[in-house]
């Protein structure tokens, strides 16, 4: 095998680790921050659409976790922390344990597990070149 290939190798092991990692953060915080309450909040900026119930979004719940940031900077919502502070994702009302959100999941991931595929360049860098037709 060649250093190349070894790399991606070892790229494809790092996204696939950091995705398993980041999904049982997001579940031990749904764990640990039970809902106090369901009632909204805040009010939806003028034009914008009201979130979906099953979010939580500008409940009194997901406001007062202890992550949401909250102030004019982070807008009407507030934020979690990513990479850098208030760069997260809007703040949602934690779940109980075994407690569903009623929303559809995506392809690949279910209740007990999630699929994560990592799309790797070629060795060389560039497209592989197609027979021409016959």
């Amino acid at each position: 095998m060649n250093a190349r290939g070894a790399r991606l190798r070892r790229v494809a092991q790092l996204v696939v680790v950091v995705a398993i990692v980041s999904a049982s953060a997001v579940l031990a915080a749904a764990n640990t921050y039970a809902a106090s309450t369901d009632a909204v909040v805040v009010k939806p900026p003028k034009g914008a659409g009201k979130p979906v119930a099953a979010t939580g979004i500008g409940t009194k719940a997901a406001m007062e976790n202890p992550r949401c940031r909250t102030g004019a900077q982070y807008g009407v919502y507030g934020k979690w922390d990513l990479a850098s502070v208030g760069a997260g994702p809007t703040c949602v009302q934690p779940l109980a344990q075994g407690q569903s959100n009623g929303g559809a999941t995506y392809k690949g991931v279910t209740a007990k597990s999630i699929k994560v595929v990592a799309v790797l360049p070629t060795p060389s860098g560039r497209r592989r070149k197609r027979p021409p037709p016959s």
